[in-house]
This record gives structure tokens, C-alpha cells and sequence, in this order.
């Protein structure tokens, strides 16, 4: 398979990372050299063509992130009926920025929990932190802008019965510094280095 360098992401990669609803993140825990996946929601800055995902400081890919930043994300669509229609692009690189935000007025919402489903719904107006610089601030809000508008549907969900008010809920958003994309559609593979 040859490797061509590439400025920006070609096209036929861009519309699956604009339209994949999640990604499968690897990390690396740097203490037992294990990859750890986990599922995860993600956005595409149109303009930079970064890749950013929110998580938890306290979570497991958090903690390996700062141990060991490089990171691989595969995004796919899978036919089941003809598997020459499986597309899909795992994208290699490294946690670049990490942004820590919070919500001071986070409310969840809770409805009757049947079996082993539970519903949650976020009403939140996120806080950059005071010491960033006003541009740093500013793209916070415009990624949470983006996450709001690919995932509207966990913003907005009607009929739950009971309200519980918490404190603060910090989060992290994650840069991702592309530096190589791999591609398939079927049984074609393509690999693109970002210059």
C-alpha cells in the first residue's frame, strides 16, 4: 500500500468523519503497555479539519493520554449484506491540546428506570476555565457549539419525571493532531500522511 502525503483530509474520508455518529478511541496504558478502546462521540472541526472528543479527567483514557498522548480512532460504516460496502478510516496521531471546562449549572434528568434502560438528559451552559486566553475560550465554545449540533438529540429529550440539580461536572476536550490517515471501501485500501 503506498503512502501519499497530504495537506488536507481527501474527500472521501472527510464525508465519513463529518458523518460517523462515534469513533472507537485506542489509548495506551503506559504501566502494563495494553491498548485500552472505548466508544466515543466525537467532532470535526470544518475549518481545521481537527478531530475533538470530551471526556472526564478521571477517566482511564484521560489518565493515559497524559501518560502517553498518541492515540488511533477508527470511524466505519458496516453492511452486513455486502461486505465489499464496509467503509471505514482509522485515523493515527496525537492528544494535542487538552481544554478543561466545566458546567456550574449542570441538571440531569432522570426518568423511571425499566429493566436496564435509564435515560439522562443534559441541560448544561458550559464555563472555559478563567486562565485561558480569550481564543482559547472562544474555540471551546465554538467545539461545544459543534457538539451541540451533531448530537441535538441528547440535548433534547421530552417526558422525563424526575430532576436532580448537581454541582459542577468538569470535562476535558481533547485535540487530536492528525498525522496519518488509513482508508477502505471493501477490499481497497488507501493511507495518507498529513504534512
Amino acid at each position: 500500500m503506498k503512502t501519499i502525503s497530504q495537506q488536507k483530509i481527501p474527500e472521501e474520508m472527510l464525508e465519513l468523519l463529518k458523518k460517523g455518529i462515534f469513533a472507537y478511541l485506542c489509548t495506551t496504558d503506559k504501566r502494563s503497555w495494553m491498548p485500552h478502546i472505548v466508544t466515543i462521540f466525537y467532532v470535526l472541526d470544518p475549518n481545521t479539519q481537527d478531530i475533538y472528543f470530551i471526556t472526564s479527567p478521571t477517566s482511564k483514557k484521560y489518565r493515559n493520554l497524559l501518560d502517553y498522548p498518541r492515540i488511533s480512532l477508527t470511524i466505519d460504516e458496516r453492511d452486513v449484506q455486502n461486505p465489499f460496502n464496509n467503509e471505514g478510516i482509522l485515523v493515527r496521531g496525537t492528544a494535542q491540546s487538552m481544554y478543561q471546562f466545566w458546567s456550574p449549572e449542570l441538571k440531569l434528568t432522570l426518568k423511571a428506570i425499566e429493566k436496564d434502560q435509564r435515560s439522562i438528559k443534559f441541560f448544561t451552559r458550559y464555563t472555559a476555565r478563567e486562565d485561558y486566553e480569550e481564543s482559547e475560550r472562544s474555540l471551546i465554545l465554538r467545539i461545544l457549539s459543534l457538539f451541540q449540533q451533531k448530537y441535538p438529540q441528547f440535548l433534547s429529550t421530552p417526558g422525563r419525571d424526575v430532576e436532580v440539580v448537581a454541582g459542577s461536572l468538569e470535562r476535558v476536550m481533547v485535540q487530536l493532531n492528525i498525522s496519518s490517515i488509513s482508508y477502505w471501501r471493501g477490499p481497497k485500501f488507501k493511507k495518507f500522511k498529513m504534512a
